[in-house]
């Protein structure tokens, strides 16, 4: 099957048997393939590619050792794993607000010093900053890619499980790394990390749905990350203070989400708004499945798709990026018909009884010790 094939997905026993051979093809142990396959609703192509085929028996039956997985996908099957097994518990929910999960900020890099994105009746209009540096008032870009994304969900969270708009984000530029799903060691991260959260700390944004809009910006207080001069300390900013009125956002509108999903999903901005807006939209339908046509996706997902073949490019990089969000989201039901995509009604991510922003507090007797 070619990524642009529009050909329906059928739900048989017989494609979830190709499923689950892929997946120990690509290293997955056998109990742990079928568990998987028998949660996910939405089955990845390249297990839907072949008709059922002895192939697909013998190796959920065979003892031969499954071929190595690279570290991303190795990532992206562990969590898929781990999640269709066992629902998050509250260490592993992340916020994120609303509207961002319907529209994001741009995913690549933006030479305007405006970005703007309109989904139905959500927007999000994202105007570039100044901060601050020795005294000199710098510009700095609009945010854009996977890192921002993370960053903001994890100073979000951070805030409403502290209940402050005054968090504190790490005492070294690897712990905050570690809190966003980001691994410390790759070299180039530690730039990417201090130029995006330099930029989402400066910028303006402005969000709305319907006749709500906000208008202000989302951090108040912020130390500039500059970086390391010859025989000095890192200049890390461990304190960040978000404005009243994004916190007040934040509490109003925020979408709880499993954190082990976003952390697998980080090496694509586009993956992390493909799963936020399925986690914010699917548990909202009540009746008959909603169809959302090619023409749509792309005004939500392909803004930064360009020239003659943009259409062809979005339609391969949405649907080689779908079945990685749907390993991740499970409980997912979204399917394909011969114009876009029909989503059904589907439970959320995270269930509303672990919807609490704070960890639940120890009985009088159990704090006084007695």
């Amino acid at each position: 099957m070619s990524p642009l094939d529009d050909s329906p997905i059928d739900d048989d026993a017989a494609l979830r048997t190709e499923y689950a051979a892929a997946l120990i093809a690509r290293g997955v142990s056998r109990e742990d393939a079928q568990a998987l396959a028998a949660r996910t609703q939405y089955l990845p192509q390249a297990a839907r590619a072949a008709k059922p085929s002895p192939r697909a028996d013998a190796l959920l039956l065979s003892d031969t050792p499954p071929k190595a997985l690279s570290v991303r996908d190795a990532k992206l099957l562990e969590a898929g794993v781990a999640i269709a097994q066992d629902p998050p518990d509250w260490n592993e929910l992340i916020f994120h607000h609303s509207i961002l999960c319907q529209t994001g900020l741009p995913r690549r890099k933006v030479k305007e010093r405006e970005f703007q994105r309109r989904v139905g009746s959500a927007w999000l209009h994202v105007q570039a900053g100044i901060l601050s540096i020795a005294g000199v008032p710098v510009p700095q870009p609009i945010p854009y890619g996977a890192t921002p994304r993370l960053a903001l969900a994890c100073i979000a969270t951070l805030a409403l499980r502290s209940s402050s708009p005054a968090i504190e984000i790490g005492r070294t530029p690897a712990d905050f790394m570690r809190l966003i799903g980001l691994a410390d060691t790759q070299g180039g991260r530690y730039k990417t990390l201090r130029c995006q959260l330099n930029a989402m700390a400066a910028c303006r944004l402005q969000m709305g749905f319907a006749d709500h809009t906000f208008n202000s910006m989302a951090v108040k207080q912020y130390e500039a990350w500059l970086p390391r001069s010859a025989g000095e300390l890192n200049k890390w900013p461990n304190v960040l203070v978000l404005t009243d009125d994004f916190y007040k956002e934040l509490r109003a509108h925020g979408v709880p989400l499993d954190r082990r999903a976003l952390h697998a999903l980080t090496g694509s901005a586009l993956c992390i708004d493909i799963y936020t807006w399925l986690a914010y939209r699917l548990h909202l339908i009540k009746g008959p499945p909603v169809t959302v046509p090619w023409a749509a996706l792309r005004l939500q997902f392909g803004q930064e798709y360009c020239g003659v073949r943009a259409e062809d490019d979005f339609r391969t990089s949405f649907l080689l990026a779908l079945p990685k969000v749907l390993a991740e989201y499970p409980q997912a039901k979204v399917t394909r018909y011969p114009g876009g995509l029909e989503l059904h009604a589907s439970p959320p991510p995270v269930q509303p009884r672990v919807f609490a922003v704070s960890p639940p507090r120890r009985p009088r007797c159990e704090r006084s010790g007695a």
